[in-house]
């Protein structure tokens, strides 16, 4: 088993939220099982996520008084029937990107976290630079951050599988890991979550502990089969509130202790519902992004003070170049509304800068409560990653705004 270390640690910036309430009081206790892919600033589509969205989720997890656990923690309490007296995280990587040694290894021991890391075998005999080497995983488990499980071999569907397959990928992948140095019980995660009976009970015969799908739900509860031990994905798409139901988190408790942290100058401003705008004052969060597509429901709404009436400017941070062709394709669009839901201005965002601040509006405000919904275009078309690190709010000074609009597709 691996030990998880607690550490207390200062409140950064989270996910901007949508009024959502995580109602958790009459639930009771459980294990929440997430998964994450890759850790990287290059590579954030799907369940892939930026170094600083991973350590916004571990503030939350702090926050919010849960602490992480091993998966070996985990099976322990299924045998046993023994769920403990308050919910605890179990975090899961998988594939075994060389993103979680070197950025998510070094968030999680220096915060006292621990996680569990499930890799097909494949990956680290090939030599390829994306994957984690042998050594390298040898190095994470020896730390006593993480535990090394088993994905397969190749990352087949084992539901479509031969049974000759269905063997290979198991047993192979499993004498493997022991040819390693990775003895004792093992786990399986089943490929893309995908499982029926035949192969839930060739993992447990292949020798496996225990086995980890993959679903909507993520939460483990003492009558849960240890071969069907349930997870859910958390990705930089979802939302404060539902990453928080999905942690076990209460949102209240959570929001109550949010800070805003000022990245560039890498200082703790104060809490998110107590700070008002200042001059140079980031509001956001880390991490904050949304996957183009269809659908547009996806959007970052924040809610923000102004302390002074004056001018202000809007600016996004965009840590990679966002992709942006003919059409709508990687174009924002953001409203601002005040506190009664009337619209002050709208405009569309297209080139940004990458790995930098783009300016895109200035605005006359008078003190109060204001709110700024940021979105994929009207017309997107396909589904492409566009990515927004922060939103900046700028106190500029009393002067009545002289260059409303900031940008040509302002309308």
């Amino acid at each position: 088993m691996i030990p998880c270390g607690r550490y207390i640690m200062e409140s950064l910036c989270i996910l901007a939220s949508v009024t959502a309430f995580c109602d958790i009081d009459s639930a009771p206790h459980a294990i929440h099982a997430v998964i994450f892919h890759d850790v990287s600033f290059e590579n954030m589509e799907d369940t892939n996520v930026s170094p600083h969205f991973l350590r916004d989720i571990l503030a939350m997890i702090k926050i919010g008084g849960s602490h992480t656990i091993p998966a070996s923690e985990v099976v322990n309490y299924l045998r046993t029937g023994d769920i403990p007296e308050e919910d605890r995280v179990l975090l899961t990587f998988d594939d075994g990107y060389k993103g979680i040694r070197e950025y998510a290894h070094p968030i999680l021991f220096e915060l006292g976290f621990c996680a569990t890391a499930f890799i097909y075998t494949s990956g680290p005999d090939s030599g390829s630079p994306k994957r984690c080497s042998w050594a390298e995983l040898r190095e994470m488990e020896d730390s006593l951050v993480w535990e090394i499980h088993s994905l397969s071999v190749t990352h087949a569907d084992l539901v479509s599988a031969g049974d000759y397959s269905l063997q290979y990928e198991l047993s192979d992948s499993l004498s493997r890991l022991h040819s390693q140095g990775f003895s004792g019980d093992r786990y399986f995660a089943y490929p893309y979550g995908s499982f029926d009976d035949r192969v839930r009970i060739a993992a447990r015969e292949a020798g496996y502990g225990a086995a980890f799908g993959a679903g909507p739900e993520g939460r483990i509860e003492s009558n849960v089969d240890p071969y069907s031990i349930p997870r859910t994905t958390i990705s930089q798409r979802h939302d404060q509130s539902l990453v928080c139901r999905k942690l076990g988190l209460d949102l209240d408790l959570v929001r109550s202790e949010l800070a805003i942290y000022d990245e560039h100058e890498g200082v703790r401003l104060g809490n998110w519902e107590e700070t008002n705008v200042s001059l140079g004052q980031q509001l956001g969060q880390y991490g904050v992004s949304f996957i183009q597509s269809a659908d547009l429901t996806s959007s970052w709404n924040l809610a923000f003070s102004t302390g002074k009436k004056g001018k202000y400017s809007f600016r996004l941070w965009t840590p990679i170049s966002a992709p942006v062709s003919e059409g709508q394709e990687g174009i924002l669009y953001w409203r601002l509304r005040n506190t009664s839901n009337e619209k002050i201005a709208e405009g569309y965002v297209g080139d940004r800068v990458p790995n930098g601040w783009t300016e895109f509006h200035f605005e006359q405000l008078d003190v109060g409560n204001y709110r700024i919904e940021i979105r994929p275009g009207d017309n997107a078309g396909i589904s492409l990653p566009v990515i927004v690190d922060a939103l900046k709010i700028e106190y500029l000074g009393e002067a009545q705004s002289d260059a409303r609009g900031g940008w040509e597709e302002y309308r």
